[in-house]
């Protein structure tokens, strides 16, 4: 795996971990903002890149309105992969 795509898998891990935590699962309830952040915080240069860490939480008010925004939007994910 090249450089630039395990900083792109890192991302992604760092954002799948977000979702997961956040969203009601058969198995769980989501977990609060406060909560996520704290266990991401957690895990920096545990199980997360220190420097997408950094950078996640510094934006945690950003990533929490853009979920919501898109939380409520009717099929989000099924009409973005019809697009494409």
């Amino acid at each position: 795996m090249n450089t630039q795509s395990a900083f792109f898998a890192r991302i992604t891990m760092l954002a799948d971990v977000y979702d997961a935590l956040c969203s009601k699962r058969c198995y769980k309830e989501p977990w609060h903002q406060e909560r996520i952040f704290e266990y991401i915080m957690s895990e920096r240069a545990k199980a997360f890149d220190p420097i997408l860490v950094d950078i996640f939480t510094k934006h945690e008010k950003d990533i929490h309105q853009i979920r919501e925004r898109y939380l409520n939007t009717p099929n989000f994910h099924q009409q973005n992969f019809l697009k494409n």
